[in-house]
């Protein structure tokens, strides 16, 4: 695999590049509140993270997660219950299901995950 460079933009999400092609991206941040969400847990939250799918198991993922919220900082995320990779992944980095559920406005079946 060609090089993989990580940016870090203020502001904008960090960015995964492989061979001058965005391969995926991260954004985290103060943790939101919203109505009729549970109240955080956590001060920080991972509010997105993509990979292209080509690129799952290469460990581009993980650098984005670590680059927007390194491992030794406590953080809450969201993500689709019905997502079992997803969860192995983020379970890997650190994070466990809190008990803390949701359906968003798509219908979809959200958990909250803690580290």
């Amino acid at each position: 695999m060609a090089r993989t460079a990580v940016r870090r933009r203020r502001r904008a999400p960090s960015v995964a590049v492989v061979d001058e092609q965005v391969v995926g991206f991260a954004k985290a941040g103060p943790t939101r509140t919203t109505q009729g969400v549970p109240p955080p847990v956590r001060d920080d939250e991972l509010w997105s993270l993509y990979v292209l799918g080509e690129y799952h198991g290469t460990g581009i993922g993980g650098l984005l997660l670590d680059t927007v919220l390194p491992s030794n900082r406590s953080a809450e995320l969201w993500v689709a219950g019905a997502n079992p990779r997803a969860r192995r992944f983020y379970e890997k980095h650190g994070f466990t299901p809190d008990g803390a559920g949701l359906t968003d406005s798509l219908g979809f079946a959200l958990i909250r995950m803690v580290r």
